[in-house]
């Protein structure tokens, strides 16, 4: 016993350093404590990229984005299906770093070393990005330095620990990968001059094993790894042009400054005596500063910039390393030290928190307590389960016969509605940033095979951009494919319903005009639904800077018929492939009122567009002349945007007389608007008590003095309401039915009055009930 005791007590002392690390590293890195899907812009991407890789949904073909089918490492989002390999991947990170930036300062003094501890124990709640971005470049410069150093036997296994890592985050984050190859390649390049065949073999068999491991047990299954590939290019492709936001030029020229001194310094230090693995060092470094420059200052917010900061201070620390033991040195630790205190504040402040320190200690304590819950999956199942309830409860959704999708961002609301999610392959229509992207969305919509039978529309962007840009080449589709089914609960989303037509909005003219930087451009149309393309080139500073650093945004103003002006901000990539120009579609009743264009059109000049000036933030970054092409697309089709009337076969001799069948009229209106066409809005609820509602569907049923009965399908929606009111046990969530849209009611006798019958069918039985109301024809 005493043997054991000693032992681990020398172990403790000889690898204390390295447990600390592990410890910090894993409070950020480890997915201890599972992540829940929420609401929102951010979440809403982690909870549907978990869906897709649940779904087994191929990256690259179904879903193309900006992360791969292992994004829950970095997320840290619960799946029943992936639960483990995300804990066991995540720690495996954790370690990999931790034993990476041990092994770079093992040799370091123990200021230099305390002052690393610091580091990381006030990060501990930062922003991950940082700890996966540096994961790859420390183990390079620890590669790279064991070729020289006495650590050269432990050289295999921490190549074989890269090249798995490598892979890992290739499946992880497209950055993430991008850079772990590209360093990868230098490696290989560094080993390739040493001519050290063995360590190069390795790196590359241990990196392709790897990867083919990941991606089959992430269930892509090795057959798709070329749409993989797809995945990699265009989930990275436009994203420079189309996320960046303007941001103050003291942060970038400063932090450039640093950036510069620290990888001169580097530099210069490989010179004297020259030495291949500095050169080498001072190359990884830098093609590392670059990228976390550019992943920073794209953004150029709080939830990004705090990365460059972290990185200028780990370099920082990397430079003190190096020092010689002296005074100097001593008054650069407390600096260090000092400014740790202050930078490394709550949100990135220039002052010092308290709080930061206790949100530290309070994240390990939480951690450390949960470390013997990590795989208790009926309490993660409860909370995931818990977390969907509130999603669904503050924005309801109708559960629709078929599949469906949503616009623009919010996925998490319709997976958490128990639709059928059948998502385009850009699934936030802001993130479709490249013409490649616009025409898969777009090519979605348009192949029956693929095509969601339903959609929840709602006309919302970020960055201030033109309200119709955001996937905006399939609003044609959206337009001519598809008809309003009605509006959900709450009125935040339409409804729409894929017709039997396979062809979009036509092209009945089109114009290709020169345009002009700052120049106005007149709309060569003044009536009808008019589609834009712009084809706006770079000029040379502007490309040269879009590799380094980013274009600044693009900005388009619109002037009206009635003379008013409004800005927005355009995505020239996205501009490509076209957007709605006019009339002028600001919210999601302005897009309901385009199906009604065709035969009830309000001439209200003030939403038509009469002129257009394209201006870029910073004009040399972009030629002066560009292309424009307007298109004058048809109206939808009246018959395909209206629902029309059906016959029905559903008698209502026998009334149903069960008391059990419970059902409540909550409003209703109509208004025949001409041109036999009928405004209706109903809502209400119905169930059979002590019966859980499995399935149900709702229709009003119109019954005059001739034979014909007419029926006009309703929408079922989620009532959790009535369920928590009746209170007995059973389940009516289901229970709610609304109308809310057109219908072409040309069928209906004008000197008929028509009685309406609820038809009500509830696990495949049906019901009819009268609903007291009335009705009388055109």
């Amino acid at each position: 016993m005493k043997n054991y005791a000693g032992n681990l007590s020398a172990f403790v002392r000889r690898y204390y350093f390295f447990l600390l690390l592990f410890i910090l590293i894993s409070a950020r890195m480890a997915v201890v404590i599972p992540s829940l899907p929420r609401g929102g812009l951010d979440p809403s991407w982690g909870y549907g990229l978990s869906a897709a890789t649940s779904g087994h949904l191929i990256f690259g073909k179904d879903v193309i984005y900006t992360f791969g089918p292992l994004s829950s490492v970095y997320t840290g989002l619960w799946s029943p299906e992936g639960h483990v390999l995300t804990v066991i991947l995540s720690v495996i990170a954790a370690f990999s770093l931790s034993l990476y930036v041990y092994k770079i300062f093992e040799k370091s003094e123990y200021s230099v070393k305390l002052l690393l501890i610091l580091f990381f124990f006030l990060n501990v709640n930062s922003h991950p990005d940082f700890f996966f971005t540096i994961l790859p470049a420390v183990a390079s410069l620890v590669l790279i330095d064991s070729t020289y150093s006495n650590t050269s036997r432990y050289q295999s296994a921490l190549i074989c620990l890269l090249g798995f890592n490598s892979a890992m985050l290739l499946l992880v984050k497209m950055s993430f990968g991008a850079e772990s190859v590209i360093l990868t390649a230098i490696l290989l390049t560094f080993y390739g001059i040493k001519k050290d065949r063995r360590n190069c073999l390795l790196l590359m068999v241990s990196f392709i094993v790897s990867f083919i491991l990941l991606y089959s047990a992430s269930g892509q299954g090795l057959s798709n790894i070329f749409y993989f590939a797809l995945n990699v290019y265009y989930g990275i492709a436009g994203f420079n042009d189309g996320m960046s936001n303007p941001g103050g030029t003291f942060p970038v020229i400063s932090t450039a400054v640093f950036l510069l001194f620290f990888n001169m310094y580097f530099f210069c230090r490989s010179l004297k005596p020259f030495k291949l693995q500095g050169i080498f060092t001072a190359g990884v470094l830098a093609l590392t500063s670059l990228i976390v420059f550019k992943q920073s200052f794209i953004r150029h917010d709080d939830g990004h910039s705090g990365e460059i900061y972290l990185y200028l201070c780990f370099l920082f620390i990397y430079l003190l390393h190096f020092l010689e033991k002296s005074v100097i040195k001593n008054c650069l630790i407390t600096a260090c030290a000092l400014s740790l205190l202050v930078l490394m504040s709550q949100d990135y402040k220039y002052y010092f928190n308290a709080s930061q320190i206790n949100n530290a200690w309070a994240r390990l304590i939480s951690r450390a307590k949960n470390c013997g819950q990590i795989f208790n999956e009926t309490r993660n199942e409860a909370n995931f389960r818990n977390s969907v309830k509130i999603i669904s409860r503050a924005s309801p959704l109708p559960l629709l016969e078929g599949t469906s999708d949503l616009y623009n961002y919010n996925q998490a609301v319709l997976l958490a509605s128990g639709n059928s999610w059948n998502p385009r392959p850009g699934f936030q229509s802001f993130q479709a940033v490249s013409p490649y992207l616009a025409r898969a969305n777009y090519n979605h919509l348009v192949n029956k095979d693929t095509a969601p039978d339903n959609i929840f529309f709602r006309v919302e962007t970020i960055d201030h951009r033109f309200p119709s840009l955001d996937d905006g080449l399939s609003w044609k589709a959206l337009l001519g494919l598809y008809k309003p089914y009605g509006w959900t609960e709450k009125k935040d989303y339409l409804i729409l319903r894929r017709n039997d037509s396979d062809k979009d909005l036509p092209v009945k003219d089109a114009k290709i005009i020169k345009g002009r930087i700052g120049h106005e451009i007149v709309n060569p149309y003044d009536h009808g639904l008019v589609f834009v393309k712009l084809h706006l080139g770079k000029s040379l500073p502007g490309a040269l800077l879009s590799v380094v650093y980013k274009t600044e945004p693009v900005w388009i103003r619109i002037t009206l018929q009635n003379g008013r002006e409004k800005k927005y901000r355009i995505i020239p990539s996205m501009s490509e492939t076209g957007f709605l120009l006019s009339p002028l579609t600001v919210s999601t009743a302005d897009f309901s009122n385009l199906y009604k264009a065709g035969y009830s059109w309000n001439n209200d000049s003030g939403i038509k567009v009469k002129s257009l000036t394209i201006y870029p933030e910073k004009t040399y970054q972009y030629s002066d002349s560009f292309d424009i092409t307007f298109e004058q697309l048809g109206f939808p089709d009246s018959s395909s945007a209206v629902s029309k009337l059906q016959k029905s076969s559903t008698g209502i001799s026998s009334i149903t007389n069960d008391a059990s069948v419970k059902f409540h009229l909550e409003s209703f209106a109509y208004k025949f608007i001409g041109d036999g066409k009928m405004s209706l809005g109903l809502r209400g609820w119905a169930f059979k008590t002590g019966e859980n509602i499995q399935k149900s569907s709702y229709s009003v049923l119109l019954t005059g003095q001739n034979a014909d009965i007419f029926e006009i399908p309703l929408v079922t929606a989620a009532r959790k309401d009535v369920s928590k009111h009746f209170n007995d046990g059973h389940n009516y969530d289901m229970s709610g039915y609304s109308a809310d849209g057109l219908f072409d009611a040309s069928e209906l006798d004008v000197k008929t009055e028509y009685k309406l019958f609820l038809k009500i069918v509830i696990n495949g039985t049906s019901y009819v009930v009268p609903l007291n109301k009335s009705m009388r024809g055109s």
